[in-house]
């Protein structure tokens, strides 16, 4: 499976979202933020791809004050608490402007001459005669839709989150700055074969995922409010006075958007306007590019990644060092305790049999739940007994949402107890067969988790069976328990889950018995690293060096092509002086 270069990737490419965060600069005038602060010629090559003399032309470019301070705002913070001054991270952010045009460019000028297929409808390809062949695929334009209306569904959850607030109703809670996806609950991926097939029939979003068109009475007015409040959305972040890439022909065309808008709402409905939305000129403003350039990098990923090969070899000497490494390192036991609670070293032997591995789904309190509760334990009048008599009475106020395509479902809510119910008799058909189990209980994992760190981890939680003298408890008392009487009562095995729910202050936890620890065990590298069978150590110890082999040959690819213009084919200029006014 091909591996996204994260650090790369959130260096080079600015994120796309029609909301706007906190600010390291405030906005200044509109003449000043205009201003040019970086250009860049247009650059012309002419190749032959098979029996065609194909030219590739870049456009001009400018990169204008407002986006290095746009840049700024979104990474300076960061940079700045890594240690740079204000100049430094200015000056970084400049390069990084820099580098991401020439990334872009590079991708464009590999589009063009074939060595990355685009495929946005009708398209010419090489084929095996190395002769231009014209076929029909979609598969670019699609994942630039469906991750444009990924970020459409993502501001229309933050709207309708709003309007419920407003109406005093409940909301799920997640922390999701620790989700690194682009919803705010991982979708799980379809296990899939290495060959691809061409889409040959363009995205269309599922209407159950325009707001208002089902649902009941109140639903579909939740949806219809949504929708309006979307449009002003658009409207208000596309004003010149909020936005300084808008230009006159683009508020000429959002006029034009505008009127195609009130003729689908007239015709047809509000609801139906999500359905057109993609092809207005706000989108293109606001996401569909932005859209282009990361779906770009990635075929640009692609392309690097085809050129890294792991040999078994290279496999089996990293499975040798780490092996012997760890045989030696763990002789002293604490050495063992800390890699495997850390998580982030791929553990092949096993010195004891104190840890197992336990999976759990949270269905969390409310955070008005959160503030009850927190209140009635400050009163300082109160038992452990009464707290936890009065904590464990808020379960039955907890809304559970089903998460649909990564996003809570709330036309869907249910109780804890419809929850559990359905787990529990759902994990009872198969706690005899351990890999049934596993994937069973990660489908629900999928289904209703909202803890980001259960998504993190496919082994799942590393627990002690008990603690020494002077150990202290990781997680929260009463999920350790939960956890201990699966590994210490006779009565579960591997792949069952807990008889009865644990609650925590976080929320209730359906904890799952995934996998067990054996002293003296060395893993083969043939091994599965769980029950069901994801994935075999080979494969991790594999995918960990093609991963930092891919960053490398695209650092190298880089900074090749970064040097060649700044060497050799200089074909951009900074001018300093018209940002120092952001550092003095």
């Amino acid at each position: 499976m091909l591996k996204k270069i994260i650090g790369l990737i959130l260096t080079l490419t600015l994120g796309f979202t029609v909301l706007a965060g906190c600010n390291l600069f405030e906005q200044n005038t509109r003449k000043n933020y205009m201003q040019v602060v970086a250009s860049f010629d247009s650059v012309e090559e002419t190749r032959k791809v098979g029996d065609a003399d194909i030219t590739f032309k870049s456009d001009e470019k400018n990169i204008y004050k407002y986006e290095l301070v746009s840049y700024l705002n979104q990474n300076g913070q960061s940079l700045i608490q890594q240690g740079m001054s204000l100049e430094e991270a200015v000056k970084e952010c400049m390069n990084a402007l820099i580098t991401q045009e020439l990334v872009f460019m590079e991708a464009d000028r590999m589009i063009a001459f074939k060595e990355i297929d685009w495929r946005d409808g009708e398209i010419k390809i090489l084929n095996d005669d190395g002769e231009l062949e014209t076929v029909t695929d979609y598969t670019d334009y699609n994942r630039v839709k469906e991750l444009v209306y990924d970020a459409i569904d993502s501001t229309l959850t933050t709207i309708r989150n709003e309007i419920l607030s407003e109406r005093g109703d409940d909301l799920p809670t997640v922390d999701s700055t620790e989700v690194d996806d682009e919803t705010t609950y991982p979708v799980r991926e379809e296990e899939v074969g290495d060959e691809t097939f061409p889409e040959t029939e363009p995205f269309t979003p599922d209407k159950a995922r325009w707001p208002g068109y089902y649902g009941d009475a109140d639903t579909k007015a939740i949806g219809r409010e949504m929708m309006r409040r979307f449009i002003e959305l658009l409207r208000t972040n596309t004003d010149p006075e909020n936005n300084y890439s808008v230009t006159a022909d683009d508020e000429k065309k959002f006029r034009e958007d505008d009127a195609k808008i009130s003729k689908v709402i007239n015709e047809q409905g509000i609801e139906y306007v999500y359905g057109m939305i993609f092809d207005t000129h706000y989108m293109e403003v606001l996401l569909i590019r932005n859209a282009e350039r990361s779906v770009k990098l990635e075929r640009v990923q692609e392309y690097i990644s085809g050129r890294v090969t792991v040999s078994a070899k290279e496999v089996q000497d990293s499975y040798n060092a780490s092996m012997q490494s760890q045989e030696l390192l763990y002789e002293d036991e604490s050495n063992f305790t800390s890699a495997i609670k850390d998580g982030k070293e791929e553990i092949l032997y096993f010195p004891n049999s104190r840890y197992f591995y336990v999976k759990h789904i949270l269905l969390p309190f409310s955070d008005e739940q959160t503030a009850r509760l927190t209140a009635y334990k400050n009163e300082g009048t109160h038992s452990d007994a009464e707290i936890k008599a009065y904590r464990d009475g808020l379960v039955s106020e907890i809304k559970v949402f089903p998460h649909l395509n990564g996003e809570d479902d709330l036309s869907r809510p249910m109780t804890v107890s419809q929850v559990w119910t359905q787990i529990k008799a759902a994990m009872k058909t198969v706690e005899n067969d351990a890999y049934s189990a596993e994937r069973l209980f990660d489908d629900y994992i999928y289904l209703y988790n909202t803890d980001p760190g259960m998504f993190k981890s496919d082994k799942g939680y590393v627990l002690e069976s008990e603690l020494l003298d002077g150990e202290s408890e990781t997680y929260m008392r009463e999920f350790a328990d939960g956890g201990r009487e699966l590994k210490n009562n006779p009565k579960y095995k591997v792949g069952m889950i807990l008889d009865e729910y644990v609650v925590t202050d976080y929320g209730v936890h359906i904890m799952y018995y995934a996998n067990d620890t054996v002293a003296g065990e060395r893993k083969d590298p043939s091994d599965w690293q769980t029950p069901a069978r994801y994935k075999t150590y080979y494969d991790a110890i594999e995918e960990s060096i093609r991963t930092a082999k891919e960053k490398d040959e695209f650092d190298n690819w880089r900074l090749n092509r970064i040097a060649y213009y700044q060497n050799i084919k200089q074909i951009y200029t900074i001018y300093a002086n018209r940002y120092k006014d952001l550092i003095s």
